[in-house]
């Protein structure tokens, strides 16, 4: 059997009420400066099944590489082709999809960085042999990286590439640096055949794998990149962490009880030591990617799968997706996430871009009179460069019983007039707003603005004497 990463159980269209409820909550405003979901974009639209996305950027522009299979007539699969599309900077596909691979064996299980895609080239459909292949997007040059009985999980970040090879019983994790090509370097072996290590993972700082330990389970292990030394992240009795995923110094893994019928994210800085538990809520949450600040995983917690997302900078996760049916094989590259979707009947590929609200300021503190008209003037910044939908002034605190006029609330300038002395705290909402499915979600910044408003107390006359010397007889 192929040990590829797995298209889940959990496929069948669900209409629970959780997954509604997620859905509802969704189509809303986001939370005021928190990262949160953007447009959803369909990247692929046709009867056969495109599966494991991975995103990257070469330097032209975004793009996710994915493997299409035509769904034959008896329902079978025919053998895969690597195929990538590129993106605009909100996940859009642009452009006509460019097909890698055209031939009999079986491409499937790719992945990308930079100018490069990898992947497998089986020799048939539901055959383990096969080769490791590298495809260079700018020179549309293919070349055979190696060959064995059994190699899948080609995994790229920079020059370095690895795979798992051999038997699931009896894995090995290779190592190749594409900086040795033309070299006498051969392929390096960084862990396995025995215990067996497979599940393998590359990143900027290590390479992470899951290892099987005497206590009959699966450990995290990694092999750091600039120190060339073995790590073991984890050793737990009884429990599996699987799945690993790395970047920068981060390892994420999910976490499994044996015999429970839930799992969690974890996460771990080798360098730092620090340790997290990303999330652990009584499901099953599956797959962590990772990159920079950012996890991802695909979580049971409506009912079906759905991906969800948290930031290492500030503790906070939130969810992306919410249709009815399954989102899966989900995938991280800058504010993209990528995942296949069933809602058409077949397997797509979809990438949700995520949104960082707009920044607004609302100007310094000010003073005032009462009776007398200021001109507030707010500015707003977009961090994705996204049109501002809607401005909006508002007086959120103000003396007890007090009378104001607040003209032009809707415009960037607007103007205030207190009519009693106090301090009155205005608020500047600024919104983005963009479409996902039938829904709009406004997402917003905030900012505050005191006005301290002073009596306009009536001029007092004063007379002003200047001593001068009256002769007798003179005039004053």
């Amino acid at each position: 059997m192929r040990h590829q990463r797995p298209k889940r159980l959990f496929r069948t269209r669900t209409t629970l009420g959780l997954a509604i409820i997620a859905l509802s909550a969704l189509a809303s405003t986001l939370a005021f400066g928190q990262l949160g979901p953007g447009p959803e974009n369909q990247i692929t639209v046709s009867s056969s099944s495109e599966d494991t996305p991975t995103l990257g950027n070469d330097g032209v522009s975004d793009l996710v590489v994915y493997t299409l299979q035509v769904i034959l007539s008896d329902g079978s699969l025919a053998p895969g082709d690597i195929w990538y599309q590129r993106l605009t900077k909100d996940g859009a596909p642009t452009g006509p999809a460019i097909q890698v691979t055209a031939d009999l064996t079986d491409d499937q299980l790719n992945d990308v960085s930079g100018d490069y895609i990898v992947y497998t080239a089986f020799d048939k459909v539901n055959l383990d042999s096969g080769v490791i292949m590298l495809y260079r997007i700018s020179t549309r040059q293919l070349a055979p990286l190696a060959r064995a009985e059994v190699a899948r999980e080609p995994r790229i970040y920079g020059k370095n590439v690895v795979w798992v090879q051999g038997p699931v019983n009896a894995s090995q994790i290779m190592w190749y640096d594409l900086n040795w090509l033309g070299t006498s370097q051969e392929v390096r072996v960084v862990a396995g055949p025995n215990p067996s290590a497979v599940q393998v993972a590359v990143g900027e700082s290590f390479i992470a794998w899951a290892q099987w330990d005497a206590g009959q389970c699966y450990d995290i292990w990694a092999f750091d990149l600039y120190n060339a030394v073995r790590l073991q992240v984890t050793r737990t009795s009884g429990i599996d962490e699987t799945e690993p995923a790395t970047s920068g110094d981060w390892i994420v893994w999910q976490t499994y009880r044996q015999g429970t019928t839930e799992a969690k994210i974890e996460a771990q800085n080798p360098k730092s030591l620090e340790a997290r538990v990303i999330v652990d809520n009584g499901t099953w949450n599956l797959k962590p990617s990772i990159d920079g600040d950012l996890i991802a995983w695909e979580s049971m917690i409506t009912g079906n799968l759905d991906v969800f997302v948290y930031q290492l900078s500030t503790k906070q996760s939130f969810q992306v997706t919410s249709d009815l049916a399954p989102q899966n094989l989900n995938d991280l590259f800058g504010k993209l996430v990528a995942y296949t979707d069933l809602r058409n009947g077949s397997e797509d590929i979809y990438v949700t871009r995520l949104d960082q609200p707009p920044i607004a300021d609302a100007g310094p503190d000010r003073n005032a009179y009462t009776g007398r008209v200021i001109l507030l003037e707010g500015s707003v910044t977009d961090p994705d460069d996204d049109p501002i939908y809607s401005w909006t002034w508002s007086v959120t605190g103000s003396p007890s019983g007090a009378t104001f006029d607040l003209q032009d609330a809707d415009k960037a300038i607007a103007s205030f007039q207190g009519n009693t002395s106090g301090d009155y705290t205005l608020e500047l909402k600024a919104c983005s707003r963009f479409s996902r499915g039938a829904a709009y979600i406004y997402s917003c910044g905030t900012d505050y603005v005191t006005i301290h408003v002073a009596d306009n107390l009536p001029p007092v006359a004063a007379a002003t004497v200047t001593p001068t010397t009256v002769y007798v007889g003179g005039q004053v």
